[in-house]
């Protein structure tokens, strides 16, 4: 039996604990919109893309934006999207103001 590579065994954790909500297309994505900093895996998780904003590609949770870390996964995933000119499908923007009021949690979607 073949032992998996430390990244394979990353990658299977990850994916275990908040990448199946993305099924096998989108597992990426939900992992780069991981709040649980404190995670020992935090740092070296999976991220969806070589495009993704330099606050999410640093892997230094002093880099997000303020308040990202209590974004719904959705709001996240936009957040990140808007950073690589996905604009949010229902306000049409991009800003944290924006994924904030889509999460519930403050600002208003303009």
């Amino acid at each position: 039996m073949k032992m998996p590579s430390l990244r394979g065994a990353i990658d299977a954790k990850c994916r275990d604990c908040g990448g199946q909500e993305g099924g096998d297309r989108f597992w990426r994505l939900h992992t780069s919109a991981c709040p649980v900093t404190a995670c020992p895996l935090w740092n070296v998780r999976p991220i969806a893309s070589r495009n993704v904003p330099a606050w999410l590609a640093s892997r230094n949770p002093a880099d997000l934006p303020d308040g990202f870390a209590s974004l719904t996964t959705e709001a996240a995933i936009s957040l990140i999207r808007g950073a690589e000119g996905v604009m949010h499908p229902e306000t049409g923007d991009n800003s944290m103001k924006s994924a904030l009021a889509a999460s519930g949690q403050g600002g208003s979607a303009k």
